[in-house]
């Protein structure tokens, strides 16, 4: 039998470690809530260019996790590297992502670092030139880096093999639509997926400007200022694209999307920075 002596002791011990790890379970949300902070975040002074070949590093350039969009399950390990040029292949190959199961299997990349603004990301490419398949160029950040929802985007979709066109597309808090998206379709003048050509994306706190060889396509404003991004590439098929075709047609034997280089740098404002 446990004398009153001797419970009380205990009572007051187990009160002790209560209190412990109730400091301890404070200190762990604490570092959870400034997480953002604390992931991988390249300050300013960027200078990082990647040139695509077979005895490249790929170490700068991740995707933690699959991803998915319309029909198709994005992998991270799909990438090879061919002529120079690192190739994200899409395949009609049924996959599994988040618990369903997707006709179509894609690819996904991305920098293993945010850049703290302002910076361009750019980037020599030459998309996919497949019927229904999009190639994307973007910067990105969501609530996995403890961040709200900012994205810019350069997506190359087609419904047939002309590939002239490209979507400029700003994801924010405080965009126009429903789904805080506000993709604009421009031309481009030349065939994308044809030649390599150079696309820059220049991340401010509140804009964002697209360039196409070296001239602005478009600039795009934030309302809310954006947050440390990564520099994302993806493709994958879409069956549909809204406003612009219902119908895609998946067909074999199209080029994958091929990005020779990338170069990501600071970008010095007369504003200071924004």
């Amino acid at each position: 039998m446990i004398s009153k002596t001797t419970f009380s002791s205990l009572y007051m011990r187990s009160l002790i470690v209560m209190g412990w790890l109730a400091i301890v379970s404070a200190l762990a949300l604490q570092f959870y809530a400034n997480r953002k902070y604390l992931t991988p975040v390249h300050q300013g002074g960027l200078q990082i260019s990647s040139h695509f070949s077979p005895l490249g590093n790929m170490s700068l350039w991740i995707s933690p996790q699959t991803a998915s969009l319309g029909a198709t399950c994005l992998y991270p390990d799909t990438w090879s590297i061919f002529n120079e040029a690192l190739s994200l292949p899409v395949e009609r190959i049924e996959s599994l992502c988040f618990g369903k199961v997707k006709e179509f299997r894609g690819s996904i990349v991305c920098s293993a670092e945010r850049f703290a603004l302002p910076f361009s990301a750019s980037a020599v490419l030459k998309t996919s030139n497949g019927r229904g398949i999009v190639s994307a160029f973007y910067t990105y950040t969501d609530p996995v880096d403890e961040s709200p929802h900012f994205e810019s985007d350069f997506e190359f979709p087609s419904p047939n093999h002309d590939h002239l066109k490209v979507w400029t597309n700003q994801y924010s808090p405080d965009s126009v639509d429903a789904l805080n998206s506000d993709p604009h379709l421009k031309n481009l003048g030349i065939n994308a997926s044809a030649t390599f050509n150079r696309y820059t994306i220049e991340v401010y706190r509140n804009k964002t400007v697209f360039k196409v060889n070296g001239t602005v396509l478009e600039e795009r404003q934030f309302m809310t200022g954006a947050t440390p991004e990564r520099v994302c590439f993806n493709s994958w098929f879409a069956k549909s694209w809204p406003r612009f075709y219902k119908d895609g047609i998946y067909e074999t034997g199209f080029n994958p999307l091929q990005i020779q280089s990338v170069d990501i740098n600071t970008l010095v404002t007369s504003q200071g920075g924004l």
